[in-house]
Formats: structure tokens, C-alpha cells, sequence
């Protein structure tokens, strides 16, 4: 235990005499390093800079479904084989009324327990457990 106090301080000495040694060597002053006759400071005209100008394109909607082309080229369901027909039904419901009810269910859950936790912060009673209580 006393060799390991030892070795620390040596290593703190040797840091602390290699630290003021740093600023003891002879170099360049700071003003002579960069010479600031050649300022290459561009204007602020206020338009935005495009590299190269017509390229521009705007931003998609994320909604909007992509361009499949002419509708003549879309494959339609019974093009593919019934092996493929499977593949691309796979969770397809007939009644599409009893998904969308599904996602509002789920929804509404997680509304609830989104409307519990923020009561719960506001009250402070996230951290009952810190405290030795059990909610």
C-alpha cells in the first residue's frame, strides 16, 4: 500500500516538472505565426449560395406514394405466381375497418398511459420508489 503512495506522488512530480518545462523552449511569437494582411472574408449578400445553380430540387412530400410510371407497366396481383400471390397478401385483411380499429385501440392506450405518467410527474409521484414507496 505504501509503494503504490509512493509511485503516486513520483508520477504527480514528474507531471508537474514536465508541465512547467513546456513554455521554457524558444519559438515563434504568436503575432508572427499568421500574417493578417490577406483577409479572405467573403460578403454577406443575403442570397444563398448553390454551388451549382438548376440542380435544386424540392423537398417530397413523405406522404405522397412514389411514381410507379405508366399504369400499363404496374404489375398487378395476378402476375405473380401463387407462391409470390402469398408473399404479398401476407397479413393483407379483408376488412380493413377491423386494422384501422386495431391502430385506433392501440392509440388510445397509449394516449392513456402517456395522460398517466405526465399526472403522475406533475404530482411528483415518479419518484416514490427513490423514497422507499411502493405505488
Amino acid at each position: 500500500m505504501r509503494t503504490i503512495q509512493i509511485l503516486c506522488c513520483v508520477a504527480v512530480a514528474i507531471i508537474g516538472l514536465a508541465r512547467a518545462s513546456w513554455g521554457d523552449g524558444e519559438g515563434e511569437a504568436l503575432e508572427t505565426i499568421g500574417d493578417p494582411v490577406d483577409d479572405t472574408t467573403e460578403p454577406i449578400t443575403g442570397q444563398p449560395v448553390v454551388p451549382n445553380p438548376g440542380s435544386e430540387q424540392p423537398m417530397r412530400d413523405p406522404f405522397t406514394p412514389y411514381e410507379i410510371g405508366d399504369v400499363k407497366d404496374a404489375w398487378r396481383i395476378d402476375d405473380l405466381t401463387p407462391d409470390e400471390q402469398d408473399v404479398a397478401l401476407r397479413g393483407v385483411d379483408g376488412n380493413p375497418q377491423r386494422v384501422q380499429d386495431a391502430y385506433a385501440a392501440a392509440a388510445r392506450g397509449l394516449a392513456e398511459r402517456a395522460r398517466g405518467k405526465s399526472a403522475a410527474g406533475s404530482l411528483q409521484f415518479d419518484q416514490l420508489a427513490t423514497l422507499g414507496v411502493v405505488p
